[in-house]
């Protein structure tokens, strides 16, 4: 990213700081900051519709491996997950199941 201000391309994305950053960034301004002259400014990220490049084939496969691995992570969390909720259920079961003990009438 290019900074306005000493137009170096030393500029990277900021942290919200204020409420201001966030209003801005739900309109898809986001802070940025430059390491030269420390100089803080806002972006838009929208690209208009017809510029976007087409992505090469090294950040197609990084997109593709980035996706196969959040479903991996998520599939591990849903078993876990699933598994401890079996667990409970079962742990439940025998808690509160009927004994089959003696009744008071014999």
């Amino acid at each position: 990213m290019t900074c306005p201000k000493c137009k170096t391309d030393h500029a990277h994305r900021s942290h919200r700081q204020r409420w201001k950053d966030y209003v801005a960034s739900l309109f898809e301004y986001y802070p940025y900051r430059c390491t030269e002259c420390r100089h803080r400014f806002f972006v838009l990220r929208r690209e208009p519709p017809g510029t976007a490049e087409k992505p090469t084939a090294t950040e197609t496969e990084i997109r593709v491996t980035r996706s196969k691995l959040k479903w991996r992570r998520k599939r591990r969390e849903l078993l876990l997950y699933g598994w401890a909720l079996l667990a409970f259920l079962v742990f439940l079961y025998f808690v509160t199941r009927d004994r089959g003990g003696s009744s008071a009438g014999d």
